[in-house]
């Protein structure tokens, strides 16, 4: 059995323009899902796709327009409370915990809110702040915490009760690198040692490719894409990528490297102050001499040039043909 199905679900959303009137947006356009259980489980795509109102359909927070989600077996509409309790529900820190209480405050407001309460309730806060590294700061109160601290405490909240199902709505957006990684670890440890399904939404490519079982590429409400990392690479960008940024382009430079046997794909950015990038994709590094040769003899100077082999990001530029940033918004790319 699945831990979650997602079976022709619809969601649209009235949005009422600057002149009085309403616009239909449709956020999920019969969007079809399964999760294993114990799976790592992402969902991508730019702002706007439809990743949080899936997140927030799963919580109960949202009643799909139309098709059916069960979890573990039950319908969630039918039976949202019983759902309820497979979950743990993380989102933004900001967003979630309150930041005039300690954190231990929070755990046990929270617990006591899960129906826990004496040795039972004491137990699971000292497991989850062990979990999350808080140990020396649990009763401080959160407002004083650093940003990854809140959401070491947030997501300590969701992991409380022990849920079967993680649902994480961005939880690694805006903090360093350090700590993001160590909540990406911790939470697929949590699948790869304890067994709990985690539903994963994020705009960074990397980390998705890198800790997923699996990715589900969503864009304007509907699945584009699904399969493991590694095979969506496969048969959507395999080989090669370069990216090069080039000072004072000549000609048509694209239509120069079309014309190169292992040249497959080449995307150009927007020329701005007499630099442009160039994203190029290749079947194969045996032609790297003449792509380089191609390109210093169209432009006065090649600025930098990455190679690396194909990624999660070379997919999702093939499948929507555009980029992210680091804010999770879209910038087109000229194909």
């Amino acid at each position: 059995m699945e831990a979650i199905e997602f079976t022709d679900v619809v969601k649209t959303f009235s949005v009422n323009t600057a002149k009085g009137r309403k616009n239909q947006i449709t956020a999920l356009d019969n969007v079809c899902l399964q999760v294993n259980r114990g799976e790592f489980f992402t969902v991508l795509g730019p702002n706007g796709a439809g990743k949080t109102t899936t997140i927030k359909i799963l919580a109960s927070l949202l009643l799909p327009d139309s098709g059916k989600v069960t979890m573990c077996g039950i319908d969630i509409l039918k039976d949202p409370y019983a759902s309820r309790k497979l979950i743990g529900f993380g989102v933004r820190a900001e967003r979630s915990v309150y930041w005039k209480l300690t954190g231990r405050q929070n755990l046990e407001y929270f617990g006591a809110l899960y129906g826990m309460h004496g040795k039972t309730l004491r137990k699971a806060i000292d497991e989850v702040v062990y979990m999350v590294d808080l140990e020396a700061r649990i009763d401080d109160y959160v407002e004083r915490y650093s940003t990854g601290m809140k959401q070491g405490i947030s997501l300590a909240v969701a992991l409380l009760h022990g849920p079967e199902i993680l649902l994480l709505d961005e939880p690694t957006t805006g903090l360093d690198p350090q700590i993001a990684r160590n909540i990406r670890q911790l939470v697929k440890k949590l699948t790869t040692e304890k067994g709990k399904t985690v539903i994963f939404t994020t705009h960074i490519l990397s980390e998705a490719q890198f800790f997923s079982d699996r990715v589900a590429i969503l864009n304007h409400g509907q699945v584009v894409a699904l399969d493991t990392p590694q095979n969506l690479i496969g048969k959507v960008a395999p080989g090669m990528s370069l990216e090069v940024n080039l000072l004072g382009v000549r000609g048509t430079v694209k239509s120069h490297l079309m014309n190169i046997p292992s040249v497959q794909e080449v995307l150009e950015g927007a020329l701005k102050d007499d630099r442009q990038v160039f994203r190029l994709r290749c079947a194969d590094e045996s032609n790297t001499h003449e792509v380089i040769g191609c390109l210093l003899k169209h432009c006065d100077r090649i600025e930098s040039i990455k190679k690396d082999k194909a990624s999660l990001e070379d997919v999702f530029i093939k499948l929507l043909n555009q980029g992210i940033d680091n804010e999770g918004n879209p910038y087109e790319l000229k194909n």
